[in-house]
């Protein structure tokens, strides 16, 4: 299949339909809801958890756009991400089977109640990039029920003629170096919202510390231990670093007199940007001011992008030419270029994976981030596209002839 160049308002229009008749309409609309809410309940929603959101968002502004019948391109001004997704999706879905559609709909579903989407919307925009060099694009792992035929299947084929290449789409997010992964500190707040009982003045503001080695564990009992510690650290107002093993320690710190929301949240944003310490509120009595400080942090961000390029070319048959495309998410213009700077850490990550014997069906290996908007206008058309930063690395080896999918 190859995507269209300019889309009109009956595209986006028709293409929105087809998503939410894919996964059906209530649900569709419930699913976006509740992720929502969900962020919303805590009384404030961080700025890395926008960052995470604002495709999910995009989406319901769409959908609530379509059903009062008012969509249309202009939506690209201000939902750019979600416009783009939607027709990907939208003109991918009448080519699927339904084995396909079926894997499709649980992909979206997942993708917005577990914050996945943007790895969805990856897959999609390389798609689309596929096309535009001119060759058709296959969604092999919708198609392929890899796990029980225990065969590897790529996520995307791209094919022209007798010429075909694999196409590996992976998302990686620049949390992923940080000592507090997002989806941790939102399971540990949960607990913490459903499970603190220890303080009983409504008039001030418990204000707890839980420092750790490390990395914070994913681990539900390590959240659990966490809590009981502090319910019975700020009842019993211990002052005193308790450990509760894995290398972590509750402490009280006292309590503030409370005024607002509004200031906690201030607060706490100071603290947080001063410290470079988490911070979990609860904003309602029994009310909690909880700080994750980090100790003898350790960046995992660069092993972790090395361990998923390798995942990657793993995934791809191992016999047409392979391409693996590594996007990262949520990282600055500043930040990505500085990776391939004097000292190139993509360089480093791009010479290891060619001169690996294991990896040698990979071809090229591109990186992106550094998310911009693109404006233009075609055949009369405004449109918005969503570019980024790229950089491109070709094998060296000669194994396919140097061929190469996308131009450097």
């Amino acid at each position: 299949m190859r995507y269209r160049d300019v889309n009109t308002d009956n595209d986006i229009i028709a293409s929105a339909l087809s998503v939410a008749n894919l996964v059906g309409q209530k649900s569709y609309r419930d699913i976006l809801n509740a992720r929502i809410s969900k962020a919303e309940a805590k009384g404030y929603i961080a700025p890395f958890e926008k960052q995470i959101l604002s495709l999910t968002q995009e989406l319901r502004v769409i959908e609530t756009e379509r059903r009062r019948k008012k969509l249309s391109t202009r939506i690209f001004q201000t939902c750019a991400d979600g416009a783009n997704l939607l027709l990907g999706i939208g003109q991918t879905i009448p080519h699927l089977s339904e084995n396909g559609k079926k894997k499709l709909s649980d992909s979206i579903q997942t993708g917005i109640s577990d914050d996945k989407l943007r790895a969805l919307n990856h897959e999609f925009r390389v798609a689309e990039r596929i096309s535009n060099v001119g060759y058709d694009v296959h969604f092999a792992d919708l198609e392929t029920d890899s796990l029980s035929a225990g065969i590897r299947t790529p996520d995307l084929v791209a094919s022209r003629g007798e010429r075909a290449f694999d196409v590996e789409a992976k998302n990686v997010t620049n949390f992923i170096g940080l000592p507090v992964n997002p989806a941790d500190q939102d399971k540990l707040w949960n607990l913490i919202r459903s499970g603190f009982t220890a303080w009983e003045d409504e008039n001030t503001v418990p204000i707890v510390n839980v420092s750790f080695d490390g990395r914070f564990s994913s681990n539900q009992d390590y959240h659990r231990r966490i809590l009981a510690q502090v319910n019975i650290s700020t009842a019993q107002k211990i002052t005193d670093e308790i450990d509760i093993g894995d290398n972590t320690r509750v402490k009280y710190l006292g309590a503030v007199p409370f005024t607002s929301a509004e200031h906690m949240k201030f607060n706490s944003e100071r603290d947080r940007d001063a410290t470079a310490t988490n911070v979990i509120l609860r904003f309602v009595h029994p009310r909690l001011i909880l700080r994750l400080t980090p100790t003898k942090i350790r960046n995992i961000f660069k092993s972790r992008i090395y361990a998923t390029i390798s995942e990657a070319s793993k995934q791809c048959s191992g016999i047409l030419p392979a391409v693996i495309w590594c996007h990262i998410e949520y990282i600055s213009e500043k930040d990505f270029l500085s990776l391939n700077g004097q000292d190139s850490f993509l360089k480093s990550v791009a010479d290891r994976v060619f001169l690996s014997p294991k990896r040698e069906h990979v071809v090229q290996l591109i990186f992106s981030g550094a998310s911009l908007k693109i404006s233009d206008i075609k055949k009369g058309i405004p449109i918005v596209r969503c570019g980024y930063r790229s950089i491109i690395f070709n094998s060296p080896t000669k194994k396919y002839g140097g061929l190469t999918l996308f131009p450097s």
